[in-house]
């Protein structure tokens, strides 16, 4: 007679345990991140051929990693919209230093930044809406017919090491957003602003070039708690920094000359403004309550 094994009840119970235990970890783990590459040549078996087709493959975690296109027009002919993404990097895979151009006043600007963007006739090069944790990094983002790029309703977004040309309207604009970082942009030949924080709140512009500008190199406009710090700006049309509202902005060792406006421009609603260490050729207008404008020269 053949005799059926049972387990004792306390080893069935703790073996059910452990397999759901095991099967929750399996449920918890995320997938690995995956690293998605663009390229206009189709030649190069490349997962996509345009950027927008490689982030719509991606998932939140992935990396969009793009390629110089080598083939007529030579540039990735689209508005890159990133809307309700989570911890998503797209980067250009050959952004580096390619001979000198001199724009303006000043030291020359390094690197073609081979990766191109052009949206002339379409729209924002970049668009970023409702997103956290994004990177955008090493693009060219030329004639955009309208906005370089645009951040609405995001957070900790990043833009670094981007070269922004001739847009039909503002370099970079984020509204509505909090703890972005923009850092080692170079915006040149605008439209109009440089560079436009408004309802920024905790945000940081760093070590950035703006320059030839159709309005204000940088303006603040109820970014509180921003740190605008380490950049340069010449040759707005207007202010070089203009702070037009709110509270506890701080604006510290920037160059900002050669603008027809006033180098730093602190507005009637701005509320406690630290104001200190910048060239400029001549002193912050300061017109707000609260400033603490020293050691400018």
């Amino acid at each position: 007679m053949f005799r059926i094994a049972r387990l004792h009840p306390t080893a069935a119970t703790l073996l059910a345990l452990a397999t759901l235990a095991a099967l929750a970890t399996l449920a918890a783990t995320p997938a690995a991140a995956a690293t998605w590459t663009v390229n206009c040549d189709p030649a190069t078996g490349p997962d996509a051929l345009t950027i927008n087709a490689g982030i719509t493959l991606a998932a939140d975690g992935d990396t969009v990693v793009v390629e110089t296109c080598l083939i007529a027009p030579f540039a990735y002919t689209e508005s890159v919209q990133i809307a309700t993404r989570t911890d998503l990097h797209v980067i250009a895979a050959d952004a580096g230093f390619f001979g000198t151009a001199t724009e303006g006043v000043g030291a020359p600007l390094f690197g073609a930044w081979p990766v191109t963007i052009d949206a002339s006739g379409i729209g924002d090069c970049v668009r970023i809406t409702s997103s956290v944790d994004v990177l955008v990094a090493g693009f060219a983002l030329t004639a955009c017919g309208a906005n370089g790029v645009f951040v609405e309703s995001s957070e900790r977004v990043t833009l670094e090491n981007n070269r922004i040309d001739r847009p039909n309207l503002a370099g970079i604009v984020d509204t509505d957003s909090a703890h972005q970082r923009f850092v080692g942009n170079v915006v040149t030949r605008t439209g109009a602003e440089g560079l436009v924080l408004k309802e920024c709140i905790d945000c940081l512009v760093n070590d950035n070039r703006v320059l030839r500008l159709g309005a204000a190199g940088i303006a603040l406009d109820a970014a509180d708690g921003s740190v605008v710090t380490n950049n340069e700006v010449r040759q707005a049309s207007t202010d070089g920094i203009h702070v037009i509202s709110g509270a506890a902005q701080r604006v510290a060792r920037n160059t900002s000359i050669g603008n027809v406006g006033a180098d730093i421009l602190i507005d009637v609603l701005a509320i406690d403004t630290d104001v200190v260490g910048n060239d400029v050729t001549v002193a912050p207008v300061d017109l707000g309550t609260g400033t603490d404008a020293a050691n400018n020269f």
